[in-house]
């Protein structure tokens, strides 16, 4: 399937309603998240100080990232969510969207770095997003036995990104 015409933009507080929507609507969503509201509350709270950035297709909200600049070990990007709707997966929107984290951290506010290490986790339960992550050059450093959810074991993985 040909990749669609998108682009990614800063997400507005406006727009954390229909994304809360729209991850709730996952199994991704109900799994982490008791009900919208939580959710919504979630991303409300987040908004200004994380980042968050829409992938828009013809004028639809495809997905989002929601990322923070030190994160991981006060330090490093670290990835919350990376997310595409059912409709726009497997066209290549979730891959730019990584790349758009990764850039990022290899240019925060402008600076170039040469090399930056990225964290995220991933559900045990996510073995599709799991090997996404794993095709896309991240590797498993460590698992985390119930981090969010009970009787749910998260995958912190770790990539090493490079400025060519």
């Amino acid at each position: 399937m040909k990749t669609p015409a998108f682009t990614i933009e800063p997400a507005q507080r406006g727009d954390l309603r229909e994304t809360a929507e729209m991850l709730f609507d996952s199994e991704l969503g109900r799994k982490y998240y008791p009900t919208l509201q939580t959710l919504e509350e979630t991303l409300t709270a987040a908004f200004g100080t994380d980042l968050m950035y829409l992938l828009k297709c013809g004028g639809e909200t495809a997905g989002f990232i929601w990322f923070q600049k030190n994160g991981a070990f006060y330090l490093y990007p670290y990835l919350h969510i990376v997310f595409v709707r059912e409709a726009y997966r497997k066209t290549g929107c979730g891959k730019r969207l990584l790349e758009f984290f990764e850039q990022y951290a290899l240019n925060p506010d402008g600076i170039r770095k040469l090399r930056s290490k990225v964290f995220l986790v991933v559900g045990d339960w996510n073995t599709g997003a799991r090997k996404f992550y794993e095709r896309s050059g991240y590797t498993e450093v460590g698992l985390l036995p119930g981090l969010f959810r009970k009787k749910v074991d998260e995958h912190l993985m770790m990539k090493e990104c490079v400025n060519l």
